[in-house]
């Protein structure tokens, strides 16, 4: 390309000279020079999803914690063998009620894992969250 010839919005896209928005100046004119090679920036457009990692990154103990109790369930009984459950969104939800109780009265752990009822309570949550989802996906139009 040869000196002071202006470079089209998308080719300045698609050689990594304009990477976000804030890049874009008002009726933009880039100017080729020659022999140098435009900053390496990295490009991902990932607009409107989902953050999964945030999670992990605010809620590090609390996960862990989680963790605790579905480890627990697993060896006490099998795991993912909580999915097969009959009657499982109710009987997750009592679950959840009653250590929410134990915690709202000032217990701390459960006795028989030893591990605190608000991480009983959240593994529970996400038992019965997923339930209704996974209810959901086989009949969209039944409220669970």
């Amino acid at each position: 390309m040869p000196d002071g010839q202006s470079v089209s919005l998308y080719d300045q896209v698609k050689n990594g000279i304009i990477m976000s928005a804030s890049d874009l100046k008002p009726n933009p004119v880039i100017t080729f020079v020659p022999n140098q090679i435009p900053p390496v920036k990295d490009m991902k457009f990932d607009g409107g999803k989902l953050l999964a990692h945030i999670i992990f990154e605010d809620f590090p103990d609390a996960i862990k914690e989680v963790v605790r109790v579905a480890t627990f369930g697993a060896k006490k009984y099998e795991r993912s063998s909580w999915k097969t459950v009959s009657n499982g969104l109710q009987r997750y939800s009592d679950a959840k009620a009653r250590h929410f109780l134990e915690a709202a009265a000032g217990v701390e752990l459960d006795e028989e894992s030893g591990l605190d009822h608000l991480a009983h309570e959240a593994w529970n949550a996400l038992a019965t969250l997923q339930l209704k989802l996974e209810a959901k996906k086989w009949k969209p139009d039944v409220r669970v």
